[in-house]
């Protein structure tokens, strides 16, 4: 199942994923998978991996999309399924500091066109997009920063707020 996608403000490496998503997630980095593509990479999955990480490149300021699918039923009954959840929110805290770069992740509101900027400081901002920041074909930029919203309650949450070290 997949957790969520998020859009990254920097090109990852394999190496840079497998580490972030094994310290957020508070697996062993052999529990980790990344790949480029789900249909072409997985042949026979490792019956030792919990979480399958897959990236790819897109035009923009945040040039690295990134899914994370849930291999193992343990590991996603210990996130939950929800999005909007607070632990979901931290997940995703962590995985910016971890990565050391500025992400767009999914927000609760039902538009595709507003999502949260997370630093890897650990503040969140609501930010809408333009339509044409979205769906252009430049790919995703931001908008001024005197249009975001800081949301403090998201903001500085706990790192390892479900998952023990």
């Amino acid at each position: 199942m997949v957790w969520t996608e998020i859009d990254v403000d920097r090109l990852l490496t394999d190496a840079d994923l497998r580490h972030a998503a094994s310290k957020t997630f508070g697996i062993a980095t052999e529990r980790v998978q990344v790949v480029s593509s789900l249909v072409s990479d997985i042949t026979a999955l490792d019956p030792r991996i919990s979480l399958v990480v897959e990236h790819w490149r897109q035009p923009g300021d945040f040039p690295e999309r990134v899914a994370f699918v849930m291999w193992d039923g343990d590991l996603l009954e210990m996130i939950g399924t929800k999005e909007d959840s607070t632990e979901s929110y931290a997940l995703l805290t962590a995985l910016a500091s971890y990565l050391k770069a500025s992400i767009i992740a999914p927000d609760s509101e039902p538009s595709p066109y507003t999502g949260l900027l997370i630093e890897p400081s650990g503040n969140v901002y609501r930010v809408e997009f333009d339509e044409a920041a979205i769906d252009g074909p430049d790919g995703i930029s931001l908008p001024d920063k005197t249009q975001w919203v800081h949301a403090p309650e998201l903001s500085h949450l706990p790192q390892r707020h479900l998952l023990p070290s």
